[in-house]
């Protein structure tokens, strides 16, 4: 049986498990999770605030029909001033599994560059690096510590600079369910943005908006939980 995603907000943990195996759902209010640790890489950005445990959908539908509901979030970040440049060798991020248990068979890691030319004072505009079909390391719920594929030319960031990061499963809807990615209770800097451009899930934001505005407020900020990790510039960054 051909099963097509439909928006609904789960609002606990027995809606969901009750619609597993039925329709894919647009978001989850489930259970904070714990970050995940990797000693091996210095933490350069930290955005770990109080975790609301809900998780809203970023994914790619693998197969089935479903690409109409592709979906990914977006949130910037600053270097601090007077910091040397990053080189971002790792990302790690909260989220969880919802309508089934997974695993995601990879992730789209995207750093953007910061546009004040669209509907918003700030959003993402060109991608300056993408990590395509990256494995992560994953805890078996959802979270993810994500190394960077060292082949592709090192990110550099530069202190005093926007960027945007979005973060998007690659899981078949059919064998693993969904995954979000959690939002936490406090907004740092720019609300986060949400995209779903075939509008498979009917909020008419198939371009970047306010994750809030097309989901709808469930106790979260427009704010996600994630690390950037790797290592800093000894000189100024070029």
């Amino acid at each position: 049986m051909h099963r097509t995603p439909a928006i609904v907000a789960a609002l606990a943990l027995a809606a969901l498990w009750s619609n597993a195996g039925a329709e894919p759902v647009l978001a989850f209010h489930g259970v904070p999770q714990p970050p995940l640790v990797h000693p091996d890489h210095r933490v350069l950005y930290e955005q770990t605030g109080n975790d609301s445990g809900i998780a809203i959908v970023s994914q790619s539908f693998e197969g089935g029909g479903n690409e109409a509901y592709d979906a990914v979030s977006a949130d910037d970040f600053v270097l601090p001033n007077g910091a040397t440049g990053w080189v971002v060798t790792e990302v790690d991020v909260v989220g969880q599994y919802f309508s089934g248990a997974g695993p995601a068979d990879s992730v789209n890691v995207n750093f953007f560059n910061d546009s004040r030319s669209g509907v918003y004072p700030h959003m993402p505009g060109h991608i300056i690096r993408r990590y395509k079909d990256q494995v992560p390391n994953d805890n078996g719920t959802g979270s993810f510590n994500i190394v960077l594929d060292p082949v592709v030319p090192r990110l550099i960031l530069k202190p005093g600079v926007r960027y945007w990061l979005s973060v998007q499963a690659n899981m078949a809807f059919a064998s693993g369910g969904e995954w979000g990615w959690e939002n936490q209770t406090m907004q740092v800097a720019n609300p986060v943005l949400w995209r779903n451009p075939g509008n498979g899930f009917g909020t008419g934001c198939t371009t970047f908006t306010v994750e809030s505005t097309c989901v709808g407020s469930l106790g979260q900020a427009d704010s996600k939980i994630f690390v950037l990790k790797g290592y800093a510039l000894k000189g100024a960054a070029r």
